[in-house]
């Protein structure tokens, strides 16, 4: 009963504060994030997804959330996984969508280069996402959002 009126309270306070300047009260992603990445630069955090070492032919697709309870990670896996699934996208050729730029506030950027191998075992692998149409991307690769 608590937990809601706390976050509430929390939101009001925060509500006009540049998200920049808000407080972070803490920070989740999908249970299998990590199936298939490669971590050996970032072992620790591989150790933070149980459902992904446990059987890494599962998963793939991560969500990062900041108010759902998922698997806690520290905020700087979370602009990892992020900035570095964006940075391999577009050296794919892909672009985010546009609503990724105004996110960028919220979740910050990682200090540094990310120790995360992207893809599938370091290669591209598409998995349908929650709003994809998989039967127009086969057939319509225009579907994909390309620069320019």
């Amino acid at each position: 009963m608590v937990a809601p009126l706390v976050r509430r309270a929390a939101e009001l306070e925060q509500a006009q504060a540049d998200p920049a300047e808000r407080a972070l009260l803490g920070c989740w992603i999908s249970p299998g994030w990590s199936a298939g990445l490669g971590l050996d630069e970032a072992s620790g955090w591989a150790g933070l997804d149980p459902a992904g070492v446990a059987d890494p032919g599962s998963g793939g697709l991560a969500c990062v959330f900041f108010d759902e309870p998922s698997v806690p990670v520290p905020v700087e896996l979370a602009q990892h996984v992020v900035h570095g699934a964006v940075a391999y996208a577009r050296s794919l050729g892909f672009e985010p969508p546009g609503d990724f730029t105004p996110a960028v506030a919220y979740l910050g950027t990682p200090t540094g280069p990310t120790p995360i191998r992207f893809g599938r075992d370091g290669s591209p692998f598409y998995i349908s996402g929650p709003y994809d149409n998989p039967r127009r991307r086969h057939r319509d690769p225009a579907g994909y959002r390309r620069p320019g």
